[in-house]
């Protein structure tokens, strides 16, 4: 083997395992939030328990209302109104975004006429981005 294919052969092994040990991203920032399902909510009551929650952000024409528990673990009320019904998209700020995901429930939801739908064919998705 000459040394160039040894080199080669050590810069990929390395890359690897530089690869393999990137969990995604660390340290204190947000998760994304996405209510999905049918039918689509114009508003949604949420309740997220989790540890290291720090408070909660809009995403793009969603408004969110909520505060963080004294405690930090929870369980946070928030409230998620968007413009029409659509996919509601909220942050929530975390310590650590490596850290265990937080449990998000869907407590109440409605539609664009601020009428009650079941929340049976929606869920919340959650993403480490």
């Amino acid at each position: 083997m000459t040394t160039r294919a040894v080199i080669r052969a050590l810069t990929g092994l390395a890359l690897v395992g530089t690869v393999a040990c990137n969990r995604g991203p660390e340290g204190p920032g947000p998760l994304e939030a996405r209510i999905v399902g049918d039918p689509l909510p114009a508003g949604a009551v949420v309740q997220v328990t989790g540890l290291g929650i720090r408070g909660f952000e809009s995403r793009g024409d969603t408004h969110v209302y909520g505060t963080a528990a004294p405690s930090g673990t929870g369980p946070h009320r928030v409230v998620v109104i968007g413009p029409a019904a659509a996919e509601l998209r909220f942050g929530i700020q975390v310590d650590d975004r490596r850290a265990e995901l937080p449990v998000v429930t869907l407590s109440s939801a409605v539609d664009a006429s601020n009428r009650s739908i079941l929340v049976g064919g929606l869920e919340v998705r959650l993403s480490r981005k």
